[in-house]
């Protein structure tokens, strides 16, 4: 379903190429890859697309450079579910390259920042 929103043949420029869901506490980020920087118009879109689907209003979209190879955080359970990382489980966080990591931490605590207004 997730990829229905993701990939509809409506969401061009940029494309989407990939994606992982993070969960902490009651947040919830998706990180995506996308080949261009997006607009802001474009992620309200597919936010609001997203709302529907989640129902959650700690839901954010994050357009990032890269991600973490999949098959790291979870080829024993196969892909789509390696592509949901719970970070409320503590070992989790160290599956994930430095880099992403600090892009993790900070985004969830915007999030936080945000959610507190």
């Amino acid at each position: 379903m997730i990829e229905e929103i993701l990939w509809a043949d409506d969401i061009i420029n940029p494309i989407i190429y990939n994606y992982i869901i993070l969960l902490k506490n009651d947040n919830v980020i998706i990180f995506i890859t996308t080949n261009s920087s997006p607009s802001n118009e474009w992620n309200e879109k597919l936010l609001n697309r997203l709302k529907n689907l989640i129902k959650n209003e700690n839901l954010m979209i994050k357009v990032v450079e890269k991600l973490p190879p999949l098959n790291s955080l979870g080829a024993y359970v196969g892909w789509k579910l390696s592509r949901v990382l719970d970070l409320d489980e503590a070992n989790n966080w160290s599956r994930l390259p430095d880099p992403i990591r600090k892009m993790v931490f900070d985004s969830f605590k915007q999030l936080e920042m945000e959610m507190a207004k």
